[in-house]
């Protein structure tokens, strides 16, 4: 258990939250680094005029007031409420941070509330679970981010119910439901209207389709098949010839399929829905000659058609 200190008050300063837990960088509370600031920010020190700094001393006082932003508090499962240096309390809803001192202090900053994941977070903790805190400075304002591991949920997909194959394409993504014997038996086809173009509301629409998709996979029993794709070589090399293939570089590069496949795995292991992967090789070309025609689709939808095929264990 802890005891409030005398710093107890309902709201604290940028300055002086940084002052009460005068941190150090040899402490139990190991500073994160933001590696895309301090890489670029590391580099500057060599190129001084140009980077815009006066002197070493100048670089080196933003090199550390960049690198003093954030503190990371790391669990342990045989400490109150899983971490030894950073406490919250749901029930109280406040936080207490042991002070890089001597002689042991606490701060207690109160009213700390979280809008969703607070059950997870209870639950943890309840089970001696490791409870890890981030306190991260963004402006003039602090956030607690805490992190916990989630047990995995039950999976709620059956190989005879069949799959939804999904085909993602620049602008929208196309989805067929298979039948556990391989037959289709509806399609979908989500928008992304901002794909490509504003990142926000892209992201959001992204999320927005592929909440959608791994609902009704979780409601209909079926698992989710993918293409394994990987566009990292193909956005090199459409680099190295801009001005030959400006549209094609313009579509390969528009895909996120990074933020594609995080939000899709994340969303179905919450949800408990197989998510596989299959080979890429010919699927739309396959697809597209070899079931567009004979069954009255388009081309993404066969491609979509063939996915879910190969994922059920079919040849196409």
């Amino acid at each position: 258990m802890y005891k409030e200190s005398d710093f107890t008050k309902d709201i604290y300063t940028t300055g002086e939250v940084a002052k009460l837990l005068g941190v150090t960088p040899r402490t139990a509370m190991r500073k994160e680094r933001d590696g895309t600031v301090t890489k670029r920010l590391f580099k500057a020190q060599f190129h001084l005029e140009d980077s815009g700094f006066a002197s070493h001393g100048d670089w080196l006082r933003h090199w550390r007031k960049a690198r003093a932003n954030s503190w990371y508090f790391l669990g342990a499962s045989a400490e109150y409420l899983g971490n030894q240096n950073c406490q919250y309390d749901i029930d109280k809803e406040s936080l207490c941070v042991r002070k890089d001192t001597v002689k042991l202090k606490h701060i207690v900053i109160k009213g700390v509330k979280f809008p969703y994941g607070a059950h997870e977070l209870r639950a943890a903790q309840q089970n001696g679970q490791p409870v890890t805190c981030k306190i991260q400075k963004t402006g003039r304002k602090y956030y607690l981010r805490v992190s916990v591991a989630l047990p995995k949920p039950a999976n709620v997909t059956y190989e005879a119910y069949g799959c939804i194959g999904l085909d993602y394409n620049k602008g929208f993504i196309q989805t067929c439901d298979v039948s556990g014997d391989g037959n289709i038996t509806g399609f979908m086809k989500y928008h992304l209207p901002n794909s490509g173009k504003n990142k926000a509301m892209g992201e959001t629409a992204l999320r927005t389709a592929v909440k959608a998709i791994v609902d009704k996979a979780a409601q209909t029993g079926r698992a989710v098949i993918i293409e394994n794709l990987d566009f990292t070589k193909k956005k090199a090399s459409s680099n190295k010839h801009v001005s030959k293939r400006k549209k094609y570089n313009s579509m390969i590069n528009s895909f996120d399929y990074s933020r594609y496949m995080e939000y899709l795995e994340s969303a179905c292991y919450k949800a408990g829905v197989r998510l596989s992967k299959v080979n890429p090789y010919k699927t739309s070309k396959t697809g597209s000659q070899k079931y567009a025609k004979r069954k009255g689709i388009n081309t993404h939808q066969a491609a979509s058609y063939a996915i879910g095929r190969l994922g059920l264990g079919f040849q196409i």
